[in-house]
């Protein structure tokens, strides 16, 4: 019977732990601007690989489909909330902090 479990060198592809590491990839890609190649990065694989051995990261194809796809669900969850409103007030301010320059 250990034999059985020492032969699994992966997680499931379709898994609940493969789509919640990669759901977390894409959020941190798209929410810190990061650029799609970074699955691909010497370092980060190395990170991957000590943090989660048996993840197998996607493509930089792969992951951007995934952010696109995201997008799209986004999207459309937007336009139908701004559907149903009669008004809608928008701000905007423009400035330049020097602590992040």
């Amino acid at each position: 019977m250990f034999e059985s479990f020492s032969d699994i060198k992966s997680y499931d592809r379709f898994g609940h732990k493969t789509r919640s590491i990669t759901n977390a990839l894409t959020f941190m890609i798209a929410n810190d601007n990061m650029p799609l190649s970074t699955t691909e990065n010497k370092g980060f694989k190395y990170l991957m690989q000590k943090a989660a051995p048996m993840y197998k990261l996607p493509s930089r194809n792969t992951t951007t489909n995934l952010i696109k796809s995201k997008y799209e669900v986004l999207s459309n969850l937007i336009k139908s909330k701004l559907s149903v409103i009669d008004y809608l007030t928008l701000t905007s301010d423009i400035w330049t902090g020097t602590i992040n320059t």
